[in-house]
C-alpha cells in the first residue's frame, strides 16, 4: 500500500528514477511468497527522519551543548569520532548505553544516559543536570565523571561534578510513591 502511494508520488514529481529501488525494496523477499514487510518500512522511515533531524539540528546549532553521544561523536580529537562524509544521518552509534529507571509492573520508564541526562518520556525531551561553579561552566556531556552502582539491590547511576574543595552531583533512582488518599 504505502510502495504504491510511493511510486505515485515519485512519478509526480518527475523521479521515476528512483521507483526502481522502491520495487527492489518491495521485493526484497523474494522468491518467496511474502513481500518486504510495511512494519519495517516505517520502522526504517522513523530512523532516516530521526538521522536526518539530528543532522540539520546540529549542523545548524554548533555552539550548543549536546547530548553525551553527540559531543563524543562530532569531536575529531575522541576515539569515538564518526566521520560524516557523505552520510546526511547523524543517529547514535557509539554510546547506546542509556540505563533505564523505572519500577517492576509499571508502565512509566524513563531513561539516563551516561552522563546523567534525563529522558522522562520515550521519544521525548531531554534534561541533564550542570553547575555553574565560581564561572565556571560544568557540563557533563563534555565530561567524564559518573558512576553505577548497587544500592539495596537496586542500581543507582550517580553523576560527580569535581569542583574544587567542594563537590556536587546529582543521583537517579526510582522510588514507589502511592497518591495519599
Amino acid at each position: 500500500m504505502i510502495d504504491k502511494w510511493l511510486k505515485r508520488y515519485l512519478r509526480w514529481t518527475h523521479k521515476d528514477h528512483l521507483i526502481g529501488f522502491i520495487e527492489g525494496l518491495t521485493n526484497l523477499g523474494r522468491p518467496s511468497r511474502s513481500l518486504f514487510p510495511p512494519e519495517l518500512l516505517e520502522q526504517g522511515l522513523g530512523i532516516v527522519l530521526s538521522g536526518l533531524n539530528n543532522t540539520l539540528a546540529i549542523q545548524c546549532n554548533p555552539g550548543w551543548v549536546w547530548p553525551y553521544w553527540v559531543e563524543r561523536q562530532i569531536s575529531p580529537d575522541g576515539c569515538d569520532f564518526v566521520p560524516t562524509g557523505v552520510n546526511i544521518l547523524t543517529s547514535n552509534v557509539t554510546h547506546r548505553n542509556w540505563t533505564s529507571v523505572g519500577l517492576e509492573d509499571s508502565s512509566r520508564e524513563s531513561m539516563v544516559d551516561p552522563v546523567g541526562m534525563l529522558t522522562p518520556h520515550p521519544f521525548g525531551w531531554s534534561i541533564f543536570p550542570f553547575l555553574r561553579w565560581n564561572g565556571v561552566n560544568y557540563l557533563p556531556p563534555r565530561l567524564h565523571l559518573t558512576t553505577e552502582t548497587m544500592l539495596d539491590g537496586a542500581w543507582l547511576r550517580r553523576l560527580a561534578l569535581n569542583c574544587g574543595a567542594d563537590d556536587a552531583g546529582s543521583r537517579y533512582r526510582a522510588t514507589c510513591s502511592r497518591p495519599s488518599t
